[in-house]
């Protein structure tokens, strides 16, 4: 009975010495931790203003800190959110629709009446599918169109340019506006390809093709030397798009993707298009127009699930899909048409109401992250991201949707080396003096965690900050041990 007791009591000990040492070890770890994301700011730049908070999504403690509730503007970080309360408020499985409607009736092949094309703020509406409502008229027999084309965008308000973008964004791609209804992504591909004689103008092709897009072409096929500029009239609102300066007679096709202003029209024009080459009779004309309520379908698109459509918006930081999908939230939360404040509306009251982040001092002002305006902390984007680990409904959709490093996205170039790559699901966020990346990783001991870096007002290069601090500190935090 003695020696049961002595070796009880040792055995306590033991057990107590092995709980305090692991204690100092965990604590020791945590500080090396905190001293090691403290040195890689320090190194790279120690006067960056950068907020960071790092949580176990374990047991919610927080592994490190730097100013979580200071406000930033957050770039493309804030797709994450966009993407999570349209998942939330709309639903994976949630298509846009676009509609052909009429306010008339089919006689002998002859539609007599007017046609109205709808959009609902399908981000993906390629020429595809406008050809494919092309051939669901002519399934119903329909040769001839004894009416005019309106383009019905009063779904969205029409307004393009978001609050506190900067003007000067205008005319790029990644910087195409939004509307009701748009066509290859609000944009036109042109391919320049050298002519075959020095001295004459190379060639032009424009895909899809359409009147509403008028081409000036003032270049010129040289010897050697290239100085080609393909650039729309944006400054002047217009679609004209001038093709400029030389390219050499041994050069390659060039491939541009310029934006198109009044995305509607131009989708109007080119279905217009395919539909006379269909071999459809119609001499109307195209105008805007909302169709009438008692107006009958004749024919739908519906787009791919919204699963996909957040899937490739995250992947490659689309700001066009981003901002369909902000003002789509506004338009089915509080009515037609879709605005910005709508859209805002909806995406605070996601995070309000469902979330559970306070809004007080957050301040969001579009869906894709390019305004200026936004106001975001890093504790907001932690508390998200812990909310949205633990929601079954959806959490794969998102988590599928987040660049990988060194995989895929925004994150492909990034972060590629072995014990990095395919460990951080992140979405990344830039602009001039701005760098943010949030999401998730997985340390050495199998721990989860959420974390967010947010960096503002520095003048160096946007890459240096990426890799010198957001990756360092992501490579840190992968290899980190509670148990060495």
């Amino acid at each position: 009975m003695r020696k049961s007791l002595l070796a009880l009591t040792f055995l306590m000990l033991c057990s107590a010495l092995i709980s305090k040492e692991v204690k100092r070890s965990t604590k020791e770890a945590l500080a090396s931790l905190q001293s090691g994301v403290e040195r890689i700011i320090l190194n790279a730049d120690p006067d960056v203003h950068i907020g960071i908070e790092v949580i176990s999504l374990t047991n919610g403690e927080k592994l490190y800190q730097k100013d979580p509730h200071h406000l930033f503007v957050p770039a493309s970080c804030l797709k994450m959110i966009t993407g999570a309360a349209a998942l939330h408020q709309l639903g994976v499985d949630f298509r846009f629709e676009t509609k052909l409607l009429t306010d008339g009736k089919i006689e002998r092949k002859v539609l007599r009446g007017n046609l109205y094309l709808q959009g609902s703020g399908d981000p993906e509406f390629a020429v595809r599918d406008l050809e494919e409502l092309v051939f669901q008229l002519k399934l119903q027999n329909i040769t001839h169109i004894d009416g005019d084309l309106y383009v019905d965008n009063t779904l969205f308000d029409g307004i393009c340019q978001g609050p506190g973008w900067m003007w000067d964004d205008k005319g790029y791609d990644w910087n195409a506006p939004n509307d009701a209804l748009i066509l290859n992504h609000s944009c036109i591909d042109l391919w320049v390809k050298p002519s075959e004689k020095v001295g004459e103008p190379p060639f032009v092709y424009q895909y899809p093709k359409s009147d509403f897009v008028l081409i000036e072409n003032h270049a010129e096929t040289t010897k050697e030397g290239k100085d080609l500029s393909v650039q729309r009239r944006w400054m002047t609102k217009e679609n004209i798009i001038d093709v400029i300066g030389k390219i050499p007679s041994n050069a390659e096709a060039e491939h541009y993707t310029v934006s198109i202003e009044d995305p509607h029209l131009y989708t109007a024009h080119v279905f217009r298009n395919i539909l006379v080459k269909s071999g459809c009779v119609f001499k109307g004309k195209v105008e805007e127009k909302a169709a009438p309520k008692n107006a009958i379908l004749v024919a739908k698109h519906s787009s791919r699930p919204l699963g996909l459509i957040v899937e490739e918006m995250m992947k490659s930081s689309n700001n066009l899909s981003a901002n369909c999908l902000f003002k789509k939230m506004g338009q089915q939360r509080f009515g037609a048409p879709g605005t910005w404040k709508k859209g805002a509306q909806a995406v605070r009251e996601f995070l309000a109401q469902t979330v559970g982040v306070n809004i007080d001092k957050l301040v969001i002002m579009d869906g894709c992250g390019l305004s200026r305006y936004n106001l975001i902390s890093p504790h907001h984007f932690v508390a998200f991201l812990s909310w949205m680990h633990r929601q079954f409904s959806y959490c794969s959709e998102f988590m599928a949707s987040l660049p990988i490093s060194g995989t895929d996205g925004t994150l492909n170039r990034r972060m590629v080396h072995s014990n990095l790559k395919g460990k951080v699901r992140a979405k990344t966020g830039s602009m001039t003096g701005i760098s943010s990346l949030a999401g998730y990783l997985m340390t050495k001991d199998g721990e989860w965690i959420a974390f967010s870096i947010l960096q503002n007002g520095f003048t160096g290069k946007t890459a240096e900050y990426k890799t010198e601090i957001e990756d360092e500190i992501c490579a840190l935090l992968v290899n980190f041990s509670r148990n060495e």
